[in-house]
């Protein structure tokens, strides 16, 4: 056997293999794409300002101890404190309105359960090309919802009607952050 040729034939696999590494090296970090930001999600940015709707199965509610009232009035602080400013209902059409609506129902299978769902959506004006109009139309929508006793039931209300708001903010936060970088990256 001649040494040579097994010597020439590890060159030939090291030397190549080398310069790719060194390639590699030289070529800088590796950026993976962005991800691809839903429609949905930006339809959120740059939300300022929202009216807001409660709908809600006032005798399930009241008989838990549940109040509208309550409930909108800490709506209005998490809003507020996240800076999105609360404006009454029906004042501008341009406002996107938060519609909240809670669904409350005996668990069918238990009668000390009871289940309990938030829906929360986003309506605003949005443009419907293929008919040239402008409508008001749900743009994003929350699902929220657990089970609970009745002794529970206020209580965990509260914490997930809270849940659905921290993540409606997180979420508006996100589109406009997404919006940004796309409008940058444009310029």
């Amino acid at each position: 056997m001649r040494p040579w040729r097994t010597k020439s034939r590890s060159l030939l696999v090291a030397i190549p293999a080398v310069t790719l590494i060194g390639w590699a090296c030289l070529a800088g970090p590796f950026v993976p794409p962005r991800p691809e930001i839903s429609d949905e999600l930006v339809s959120l940015a740059r939300i300022r300002k929202l009216s807001v709707a409660f709908e809600a199965d006032d005798d399930a509610l009241r008989k838990a101890g549940f109040t509208t009232s309550r409930a909108m009035g800490h709506i209005h602080k998490r809003l507020t404190e996240a800076g999105i400013e609360v404006v009454e209902q029906g004042k501008s059409d341009d406002v996107p309105t938060l519609m909240i609506s809670i669904l409350v129902e005996a668990h069918p299978g238990y009668e000390e359960l009871i289940n309990y769902t938030y829906c929360l959506s986003i309506e605003q004006r949005a443009m419907i090309e293929r008919i040239d109009r402008r409508l008001r139309v749900p743009t994003y929508v929350f699902v929220f919802g657990d089970i609970a006793t009745q002794d529970e039931l206020l209580d965990a209300l509260h914490r997930v009607l809270d849940d659905a708001l921290v993540a409606v903010i997180e979420c508006i936060g996100h589109g406009t952050r997404a919006h940004v970088e796309t409008q940058n990256a444009a310029e």
